[in-house]
């Protein structure tokens, strides 16, 4: 069964995740229809490049298209598919009506994840395993030295990578309070400054009951911190966690576990 959904998908919450996950296991393939540039009218609307690159982050197997700036039915036309899925606030264009109905495409109407809220200060990412460049550098006495004097706390030599359903962060975290580890010298080497965020670490899973609908369950809710490295090589899209334990092995995290985290 050919499945689709659409939206603008500006920015993404775990909501979208419950609405994708589900329409993906109602049928054997899903296709996600990205609103035309010319008619994503919200505010802070992304481009369709950004926007295909955020629901990329999210590891759905699904087709990503850009919808039709007016013909509507020239695209579905074109997918021909045989279950239409609309989110709990989200109706079928008038102009479909008839169309839906003479080729007998099917509608169905999911819920609204439970007990979540959205807020702008919370961003959707996903665990993933790097090259292990921060541990490499936490390891170093100086680092570790310098994070315990401003933390008051010893620092796991490690970091918990995460991936943000987000292009860019560097705007919410401009006027956001931060620690600084500034950058020194030893044994002849330079190494780095640091930006430290207090954060919050919203861990989830999810589970797929039988009627194909996925539940998203909160697992744990902790205090972290983000830290940001002068040096970086990684994407904007890409930040570190570091906290007094190994996360990943204290809370059994593995690769594409969703977080959420609160600034």
């Amino acid at each position: 069964m050919k499945v689709i959904c659409s939206g603008t998908f500006n920015f993404i919450h775990l909501g979208h995740v419950f609405f994708l996950k589900t329409a993906r296991n109602l049928g054997d393939s899903l296709t996600i229809i990205l609103t035309h540039d010319k008619n994503n009218l919200k505010k802070n609307a992304l481009n369709i490049q950004k926007r295909i690159q955020n629901l990329k982050n999210l590891k759905i197997k699904a087709e990503i298209v850009e919808g039709e700036k007016d013909n509507y039915q020239k695209l579905l036309n074109k997918i021909n598919p045989d279950l239409i899925c609309l989110g709990y606030d989200q109706t079928l264009p008038p102009q479909l009506q008839n169309f839906v109905e003479k080729k007998q495409i099917k509608i169905k109407q999911l819920p609204k994840l439970k007990n979540y809220k959205k807020a702008k200060n919370k961003i959707l990412g996903r665990i993933f395993s790097a090259k292990g460049r921060g541990a490499f550098f936490l390891k170093k006495p100086g680092y570790q030295k310098r994070l315990k004097k401003l933390l008051k706390k010893e620092i796991f030599p490690g970091t918990l990578n995460v991936s943000l359903c987000k292009q860019n962060i560097s705007e919410l975290l401009k006027n956001k309070e931060k620690l600084s580890v500034v950058s020194f010298e030893q044994y002849g080497k330079i190494y780095g400054g640091l930006k430290i965020y207090k954060v919050k670490l919203l861990i989830y899973k999810d589970l797929l009951k039988p009627d194909s609908r996925f539940i998203i369950k909160q697992k744990t809710n902790l205090k972290a911190w983000l830290v940001s490295a002068e040096k970086s090589s990684h994407q904007p899209n890409i930040v570190e966690i570091i906290h007094p334990k190994n996360l990943r092995k204290t809370h059994n995290l593995k690769d594409d576990q969703l977080v959420e985290i609160v600034f």
